[in-house]
């Protein structure tokens, strides 16, 4: 099979097998197999220290594995572990945007970096994030229930094959969790969706497939 390294939204599979994670050298997961299919929605539970956003940054190419092994599959062959950022967006609370840019360039800044989904303008994801009346103001002005929404919008509308979401509805307000459960299915279509949540219900109301993390002894 040959490797290819450019940019797909079609990521037809992930696999991990025997998978295992080790930090000064205790295992935080262990042996996991995994096998993930483009179009499914995957949630990944379990209590704090369980895991799971390791797990989705291994996903995500930023943690190598310490042991076993992982494989992403494209349309036109095997995706090299250095260039699967690529291929993925991530949205999570520990992530931080341009702080001293506007709404308006983080969106231009994060779609040249990305691409949007076809179709969709700056305006168009300005418009999906629902906060158009903020879009000159720099993001360190920002709440934190804000900048979490900027970042899930932009995760949503960003034209890559995976979108990892670590507990997404963190810093959110009732509006926010409202805009959270109204997200269109489009946007879900042709993409491997994988949630991490402490939480069963609202956070991942998208998947249909689980897997649940226990804290390494």
């Amino acid at each position: 099979m040959t490797t290819t390294n450019r940019p797909t939204t079609s990521i037809k599979s992930i696999s991990l097998q025997g998978a295992t994670k080790r930090f000064n050298g205790r295992a935080v997961f262990e042996n996991l197999d995994l096998e993930i299919q483009n179009g499914q929605a995957w949630s990944v539970t379990g209590a704090n220290g369980s895991g799971k956003s390791t797990l989705l940054k291994v996903i995500s190419g930023f943690f190598g594995l310490s042991g076993g092994n992982i494989s992403w599959e494209a349309e036109n062959g095997i995706v090299d572990a250095a260039h699967i950022h690529l291929h993925c967006a991530l949205a999570a609370p520990y992530l931080d945007l341009f702080e001293e840019f506007t709404l308006e360039e983080n969106i231009r800044i994060y779609g040249n970096l990305k691409n949007f989904k076809p179709g969709m303008s700056n305006s168009d994801v300005l418009e999906f994030i629902g906060l158009a009346h903020a879009r000159k103001k720099r993001l360190k002005e920002f709440s934190s229930g804000m900048k979490q929404r900027t970042k899930l919008g932009l995760a949503f509308c960003a034209n890559t094959g995976i979108l990892l979401l670590d507990e997404p509805l963190s810093n959110l307000d009732a509006k926010g969790y409202e805009w959270y459960r109204n997200i269109p299915q489009n946007l879900l279509d042709n993409r491997i969706v994988i949630i991490g949540s402490n939480l069963e219900g609202d956070e991942t109301r998208f998947c249909r497939h689980s897997i649940h993390m226990a804290i390494a002894q």
